[in-house]
């Protein structure tokens, strides 16, 4: 395997604005896409391009380090968002047996979203997208970040913004979580390349740890039947 440092330099070629460009399409993805799986791997994608970007501003062991915290990541949510998705169709198929011998309609199990329909369409997604990119480009110059490159700029400016439109949009833990992820993410560029502080890098990659581990758990406790209470007293 070679060094880092000889890998760094191989890298190098690709660690400006080829790797900007893929993490700026894996996080607009990340607002777009509806499916978990493929959610799953646009997070690791743009784990990865960040870690090229690290390359050009940090000292590559914590590039490395960037890649390992978004695969353990993506290891809890992948074990997590597989167990709901197959005991969701468990209850699905319970539902409709159910349904069949008591000749009646199936009841499918099923989260109602907090916003109204339109908000979790595709298209408007990609709207929003869109008109945010464009916001972003047009007032870049007036709100530019010390000590960072235009492009390595816009990459911090367009993971906040991504992660603040995935809060505002999802109640989810699972894509609420990567909002928060991507806001970590800006924050670790721009304040890594601003006093190259390894303390302060390895708490933000604690927090991501963090940020993951409890969504994972939000997920599966989230999605957790209610038992009922057996001291109340039924309504008349």
């Amino acid at each position: 395997m070679p060094p880092l440092s000889s890998l760094a330099a191989a890298l190098d070629g690709v660690s400006g604005l080829p790797a900007i460009a893929l993490a700026i399409v894996a996080a607009a993805f990340l607002i777009i896409i509806a499916d978990w799986r493929s959610s799953l791997l646009m997070m690791q994608l743009l784990y990865l391009a960040l870690a090229i970007v690290s390359l050009r501003l940090l000292p590559p062991e914590w590039a490395v380090l960037r890649i390992l915290v978004g695969a353990l990541i993506g290891i809890m949510w992948y074990l997590s968002a597989y167990q709901l998705n197959r005991d969701r169709s468990r209850l699905n198929q319970t539902n409709a047996a159910a349904a069949i011998a008591q000749d009646r309609p199936a009841v499918r199990a099923k989260i109602v979203p907090r916003w109204p329909w339109l908000a979790t369409t595709v298209t408007f997604r990609s709207v929003v997208v869109i008109m945010v990119g464009l916001g972003l480009f047009l007032t870049r110059a007036s709100v530019a970040l010390p000590e960072l490159s235009p492009d390595a700029d816009f990459l911090c400016l367009w993971l906040t913004a991504m992660g603040l439109l995935a809060l505002a949009l999802e109640e989810e833990p699972f894509k609420a979580g990567m909002g928060l992820l991507m806001w970590l993410a800006a924050v670790q560029i721009f304040y890594g390349n601003l006093t190259h502080d390894a303390r302060m890098i390895g708490v933000i990659g604690a927090l991501e740890l963090l940020v993951g581990l409890a969504c994972a758990y939000l997920m599966v406790a989230r999605a957790a039947p209610v038992p009922a209470n057996p001291d109340q007293e039924p309504r008349p």
